[in-house]
This record gives C-alpha cells, structure tokens and sequence, in this order.
C-alpha cells in the first residue's frame, strides 16, 4: 500500500499530524516514540522527550515571518529554526518514504511499535531488544513492503511467494505447572499443560503473499522477539500456576519461495499487496476477510 500524501486535501492541522508521523517514520533516530501533537497558541507540535527535540507547524501570527515547519533543540538550535514550507515538507517526506520503502523487504509502517528491524544482504533481522510486545504470532512482524514505481504506485507484480517459520527457541514465562498433592500423584492424576497449544500455533503459521516484490523471494527474517499473550489469553489468567504477564521469548528464521499460485497451498492466510485484500484459511477454504 502506497503511502501517499495528499496536501490539497488537508487543513494545517491534519498537515501537522501527518508530517510529524512521517517525520518519526522517516527520522527514528531523531524523533523517538510519538508524543501527542499539543495545540499552543499558533502552534501545533510534539515535544520528543528522548531527544528533547520539538517539531511542528506553526501557523502565522506575530512573532515569526513564515508559516510553516519549525524544529527546536538539538540539531534546531535553541530557537525555532525554519525548516520549509508545509507543502514542501510534505513532498520531501513523501519522496523519503517512497524511496524508504523501496529498499526494504519488511514494511516498517505496519510493524508494531518497540521492533527493529535491519536488512543484512538477503536477511532482515528483528529484535523486540529485551521488552515483550502485543504480538500474537510470527505474521505480525514483517508484513512485505510493496514494489514501487516512480509515482508512488504499487506495483502488480505477479509474483506469489509462500513463507514458513522454523522455531527454534520457544520459552513460556507466566506459567509454571502447579505441584501434585501426594495424593493426586497416588492416584496418577494427569495435569497437561494448558498451552501446549501454543507454540505448534505459531510455529505452524505460513503466509501467502500475491504482487511481491521480486526482493521478497528466497529473502529471509530472522526473529528475536518476546510477545505479550496477556490480553490473547486473558481467559486462562484464574488458571493455578499463571502469574501475568504471560510472555513467550522466540528465535524463528522464515522463509520465503516463489509458487504459482497463493490459492493453490496450505498458506494460514494470503494478501494481496496491490488490492489490499485478505483471505483466511478455514479447513482448507479460503475466505476473504476485507
């Protein structure tokens, strides 16, 4: 999906929302984590408290000569510095972005907050770097960034490509099996684990993904994550032996290789870049969920 933006569309204070946004995309070095957008006076901003850092639009009025974008702190000085004009600033971002997105396998914008993401040669590593996210399973992590013309258009490829994970580190935390009484042992009382379930689910998620990018094929992600399943399994919470949160540390390696078609495998789920659409796969039928 093509990150377009359109300025003729927007007032200042959507042109403010979205260049910040981008801004972070773009720029994660500078602009850490995403604050609220204040509202002072002429102003609209957001203050990066990790870099002390404040971008924003300032929209006319005494003070200053310009409308536009201003950067304060750091590499802006200890002032308002002028940056450009919003429309200009817009397109910059938008040409960033495009070329951003052309160069990655995994598209970053739809990556959950607190993952990193770095492409070595025909691997790209993830890390979650030691804190646990809302993740809920291998899909979440690296949805493939779309082929890109010159026009910002995602590209029809034609090009099916199938992935698969291999597991090879999988570590429950929240859950520890309650100890037998001696009389439940006497009597050879089985008590399973209640999330065994668990990790075959994830191990066993593939993906089919139509108009790919020629990238994506034989690329492969290499995982180091920690997943939060607090929320996902918040109905096992009154079980004995489970202490919330309930995380899973993981180290996977996925896969990817080219097939004919998408709809002839036994993918968990397939998208189609170009349209946006999605199918599940339930017992074997695919039904279309968007």
């Amino acid at each position: 999906m093509a990150f377009i933006m359109q300025p003729a569309q927007a007032d200042i204070d959507s042109d403010c929302n979205l260049i910040l946004t981008v801004a972070q995309q773009v720029y994660p070095q500078l602009f850490a984590s995403d604050p609220e957008t204040q509202n002072i006076g002429p102003w609209c901003f957001r203050h990066y408290t990790q870099s002390d850092l404040y971008l924003g639009i300032f929209r006319g009025g005494e003070g200053f000569k310009k409308e536009g974008v201003y950067g304060l702190g750091d590499i802006f000085g200890d002032s308002p510095s002028y940056i450009g004009q919003t429309n200009d600033i817009i397109q910059f971002l938008e040409e960033q972005t495009t070329d951003r997105v052309a160069a990655e396998v995994c598209d970053t914008r739809e990556q959950p907050k607190g993952l990193t993401s770095t492409r070595d040669g025909d691997t790209t590593h993830i890390k979650t770097e030691g804190v646990c996210l809302a993740i809920t399973g291998l899909e979440d992590i690296c949805d493939a960034a779309p082929a890109i013309d010159e026009n910002g258009d995602i590209i029809a490829t034609g090009i099916h490509v199938f992935t698969h994970s291999d597991v090879s580190h999988f570590q429950l935390n929240g859950f520890s099996m309650p100890k037998l009484s001696g009389l439940s042992n006497f009597f050879k009382v089985d008590i399973s684990n209640p999330f065994d379930f668990l990790e075959d689910e994830i191990a066993e998620q593939t993906s089919c993904i139509i108009h790919a990018p020629e990238s994506f094929v034989e690329h492969k992600i290499k995982a180091d994550i920690c997943m939060d399943f607090s929320e996902q399994l918040g109905e096992f919470a009154d079980i004995p032996g489970v202490t919330l949160p309930l995380t899973v540390e993981l180290k996977s390696e996925t896969t990817a290789e080219r097939v004919d078609d998408c709809f002839k495998t036994d993918a968990s789920t397939i998208s189609n870049l170009e349209t946006g659409e999605r199918w599940v796969n339930k017992k074997g039928e695919f039904e279309k969920i968007n």
